[in-house]
């Protein structure tokens, strides 16, 4: 039996067959799509706050807990994009501010 006659040849001709060029009934999801969040905690007169620890509620449901750097700053790549809350667990919140 020669390859083009055997199992190989079989199975190509019944994938083309099952194919199907018409437009899908529903469009394609993105796969993977990823993105990134920065972090930059400063006080009222605009001072870093190192190494306060943060915690960060993806929009999945889980939960990233890490900690700023000496310049009061983190960076997350590798995240799904949608809301999510980010809380500094030990800080006092009163009058915090979040500017974008």
């Amino acid at each position: 039996m020669t390859e083009t006659e055997g199992p190989l040849k079989k199975s190509g001709e019944a994938a083309d067959e099952s194919f199907s060029s018409a437009e899908p009934d529903q469009p394609a999801a993105a796969c993977g799509e990823k993105t990134w969040v920065d972090i930059e905690l400063v006080d009222a007169e605009g001072n870093p706050i190192p190494f306060e620890e943060f915690r960060l509620t993806l929009p999945d449901g889980r939960v990233i807990i890490g900690e700023l750097d000496e310049n009061g700053l983190a960076g997350l790549d590798g995240i799904r994009p949608g809301e999510g809350k980010l809380e500094f667990p030990n800080l006092h919140q009163d009058g915090a501010e979040i500017q974008e």
